[in-house]
């Protein structure tokens, strides 16, 4: 999906995040993320230590597990997560490695945080693996 001016453009086929779920216990953290691609539902779900920076990681880890029955073979590695602010806005960033027969590639995503920045985690690591799947 594309904003251009005022309308929405649809992009066909390409997974689209409908939900991100954070829960917490004793210091652990489970995330779960839901994609609908087509009519097929797609959930991942990532546990690591509850820290801030991590549970950034963590909905990383779970988008790219719901992505599993898409990506054919292909290993995609998590590198680095961040939130940065840029021209008056927030911007989740990560970075990604794709480990391919023909070597490794790294791919980077983007996506400005309207309301949550997990949600938009979710987001730019779909903008980093979307052209690979």
């Amino acid at each position: 999906m594309f904003e251009k001016g005022n309308s929405v453009i649809e992009v066909p086929n390409r997974p689209k995040l409908v939900g991100v779920t954070l829960r917490t216990v004793n210091g652990m953290a489970e995330v779960k993320v839901e994609m609908l691609k087509g009519d097929t539902l797609l959930e991942g779900l990532a546990e690591g230590p509850s820290s801030s920076h991590n549970k950034l990681r963590l909905f990383v880890e779970a988008t790219l597990k719901a992505l599993e029955p898409l990506k054919s073979g292909l290993l995609f590695v998590t590198e680095d997560v961040g939130i940065i602010q840029l021209a008056k806005q927030h911007i989740a960033l990560v970075s990604i490695t794709l480990i391919a027969s023909a070597g490794e590639q790294s791919l980077t995503g983007c996506a400005i945080v309207k309301n949550d920045d997990r949600e938009t985690v979710g987001k730019a690591t779909l903008d980093a693996v979307n052209r690979k799947l």
